[in-house]
C-alpha cells in the first residue's frame, strides 16, 4: 500500500487555503471508453468512508455528441484511493435522458 502525505490522509478537512499540489504527479484512476475528443471519464466526487475503510468514486462517462454523448453513471471502490473497481452503474437509458 502506498503511504499518502499527511496533508492527503484520509478523513483530513480542510478551511480555507487548498493545499498545492504538482499536477504531473497526477494519477488517472478511471480511464474514458475510448479515446479522442468527446471520450472522457469525470466530473467526480470521492470519499473515504472510516467504517470500511475503503474510498468510494462517483463518476460520470461520456462519448462524443456525434456518437450520443451520455453513457451514464458509475459507482467504484478502492481501498488505496488509486486502484479502483466498479461497483455500481446505471445508463442513460435507464435514467431516461
Amino acid at each position: 500500500m502506498m503511504a499518502i502525505p499527511r496533508w492527503q490522509s484520509a478523513g483530513a478537512k480542510y478551511y480555507g487555503q487548498v493545499p498545492l499540489f504538482d499536477a504531473e504527479d497526477g494519477v488517472t484512476v478511471r480511464e474514458p471508453l475510448g479515446e479522442g475528443k468527446g471520450w472522457w471519464a469525470g466530473a467526480p466526487s470521492c470519499i473515504f468512508d472510516e467504517e470500511s475503510g475503503r474510498f468510494y468514486l462517483y463518476y460520470r462517462v461520456r462519448k462524443p455528441r456525434e456518437l450520443g454523448r451520455g453513457v451514464g453513471c458509475r459507482i467504484a471502490s478502492s481501498e488505496d484511493g488509486i486502484a479502483f473497481e466498479d461497483i455500481w452503474s446505471i445508463g442513460k437509458e435507464d435514467l431516461d435522458s
